[in-house]
């Protein structure tokens, strides 16, 4: 960012266009070649979002290497029945 700063170019769209095209031509006419300007590729964040499961082993494979993971749970222990009802619902329950 600060190398297309220095030549001249803002933040705004025109970044998003040089990610995603190997060249571009901005309004002046100057060509701007990607390589130029980006940096080594960074390792993004996985986060995992599950809805209501029975069986969380079975998705273990699925959330291996998340950063982060979120299990949506429809019911909490000891409030509305026991953990009868959720496992009739095919249902996890929070803890």
């Amino acid at each position: 960012m600060d190398k297309l700063k220095t030549i001249g170019i803002e933040p705004g769209p025109i970044y998003q266009e040089i990610k995603t095209n190997d060249v571009v031509e901005i309004d002046d006419g100057k060509i701007i070649h990607r390589n130029d300007y980006l940096g080594p590729a960074k390792k993004g964040r996985v986060v995992t979002i599950m809805g209501d499961t029975r069986s969380p082993d079975e998705n273990e494979s699925f959330v291996q290497g998340s950063d982060c993971s979120f299990m949506r749970a429809t019911f909490w222990p000891g409030k509305r029945g026991s953990r009868q009802r959720p496992i009739s619902f095919n249902n996890e329950t929070g803890s």
